[in-house]
């Protein structure tokens, strides 16, 4: 099935019904949306698109109208959106916002959305297996993939998603990343099951709920405590608001207490990946009370915890978690090695340890690639993380390993306080509630380095602490 089949169904039988309210309030019908559709589609088609063609756009934004919009016109006609971080030579097409960048660039703003729509309904590209969009991968842990989704994969993914999580919050919808898998699975799941998508800036997001009534948001952490800094310290739960999903990073247990008693106290934790979608879910309070839960896995999703010889291990032995089902990518575009090594005999390999459980419940204890390896031991960062996360000064914090200069890998932690810490007070702290586990070193910064999805780029601390061993070592 196209992506967009189940808009024009709507627009039939809902057509003045509310799709979308732009950044700037409007309103947009499902007829509208299904008009504005065809419009860009015609003049994609007119201006030398073809199926199987891949175009880029990056998106600017959770509040980016145009950027969806764009995606849903491509796909109608079997034309996939990517970002301009694809390589170059995988590329059909280029948008440009602002200007060209170099010949061949298509100005998109403002002339492409504002063409009239067609006489008759554009044709919908019945090639389920064409790509629909090519998502990047979180980055978190080095340089970014690009993952080919394609709309057979992505109605899987929607599909499952409504059936595990429901539908029916939905009908007013905040989000934050219309770009990301996530985010644009959250665009069509509420949209295909005729809810209402509120589109707004982060700094506008807190307005945009109260102002459209909205039922549910769906939010990173890091957006989360964005949504809590503008609130008032003694507030309670926003009227009306009746479910907070989140995803992305690790919802710390301070901040989801601070979330659930002045934002919502319905908080559903999502595990989802780019190239896999979301695969597990649970309500906050079911897994609240189990180191390294990630939730219940999903109906049509098969995962296995392996050893080296990717053999399956029994229920609740931990080893390396791979995965497949309708909605998992099958490869990464443009680079064979990096598809060959995590895509292996129709399973996707995540790069995470953990275990599944007997009763589908999915613990982890990190990536294979954060795990620090102390003293032979596999440290899990969150042990750390959750222990200096108990500090009352402490809003954020990240552990990892540093090798030292015998080459052997230390513990590492990065706190983000609002006023300079009693080092020593801390240390104690650590000592005492992680024993042996206590990091040999302790930075502090205004702000951790996270992508735009919130995730930590741990990769970029462990570069910063070599550096400041390096400098420490050199002869003056």
């Amino acid at each position: 099935m196209n992506v967009t089949g189940p808009l024009r169904r709507l627009a039939c039988i809902a057509p003045t019904a509310t799709a979308i309210i732009g950044p700037d309030g409007a309103r947009i019908g499902f007829q509208a949306l299904d008009s504005r559709i065809d419009a860009l589609a015609r003049r994609a088609r007119d201006h030398g698109m073809r199926p199987g063609q891949l175009a880029a756009l990056t998106a600017e934004g959770p509040h980016d109208l145009p950027y969806l919009l764009l995606a849903l016109a491509l796909a109608r006609i079997g034309v996939g959106l990517a970002e301009h971080a694809l390589p170059g030579h995988l590329l059909h097409w280029r948008f440009a916002r602002r200007g060209a960048e170099f010949a061949g660039d298509i100005l998109a703003v403002p002339g492409w959305f504002t063409a009239e729509p067609p006489p008759e309904p554009m044709p919908i590209d019945a090639n389920d297996a064409a790509i629909f969009t090519v998502f990047a991968s979180s980055g978190s842990t080095g340089a970014a993939r690009h993952i080919p989704v394609s709309h057979r994969q992505m109605t899987a993914r929607v599909l499952h998603r409504a059936l595990c999580d429901g539908a029916q919050p939905l009908r007013r919808m905040v989000l934050t990343a219309p770009g990301g898998a996530w985010g644009m699975t959250t665009i069509l799941r509420t949209l295909w099951y005729g809810g209402t998508l509120v589109m707004s800036a982060p700094a506008d997001m807190l307005a945009g709920i109260t102002r459209h009534t909205v039922a549910a948001i769906a939010a990173s952490p890091q957006t989360l405590r964005t949504l809590l800094d503008q609130r008032p310290a003694d507030a309670g739960p926003l009227p009306g608001l009746a479910v907070i999903e989140t995803g992305g990073s690790r919802l710390p247990p301070a901040l989801a207490a601070e979330v659930a008693a002045r934002l919502c106290p319905s908080i559903s934790v999502s595990l989802a990946s780019s190239e896999a979608g979301a695969i597990a879910s649970a309500p906050l309070e079911i897994i609240a009370g189990t180191d390294g839960a990630a939730g219940r896995v999903w109906p049509g999703v098969t995962i296995e915890a392996v050893g080296p010889d990717h053999r399956g291990l029994p229920p609740g032995e931990p080893g390396i978690l791979r995965l497949r089902g309708p909605m998992v990518a099958t490869r990464y575009l443009g680079d064979g090695q990096a598809s060959a090594h995590n895509f292996i005999d129709g399973w996707f390999y995540s790069g995470d340890i953990g275990a599944l459980r007997a009763d589908g419940m999915l613990i982890l204890a990190g990536r294979r690639t954060e795990l620090i390896n102390f003293g032979g031991d596999k440290v899990a960062p969150w042990l750390i993380e959750n222990a200096l996360l108990r500090l009352p000064s402490v809003s954020d914090a990240a552990a990892f390993g540093v090798e030292d200069e015998d080459g052997i890998e230390q513990i590492w932690a990065a706190i983000v306080a609002p006023a300079p810490i009693d080092e020593d007070a801390v240390n104690r702290f650590c000592t005492r509630e992680l024993g042996h586990l206590a990091p040999s070193t302790l930075l502090q910064f205004s702000e951790l380095p996270r992508n735009e999805a919130g995730k930590l780029r741990r990769d970029l601390l462990i570069a910063y602490a070599r550096e400041l061993n390096q400098g420490m070592r050199e002869p003056e």
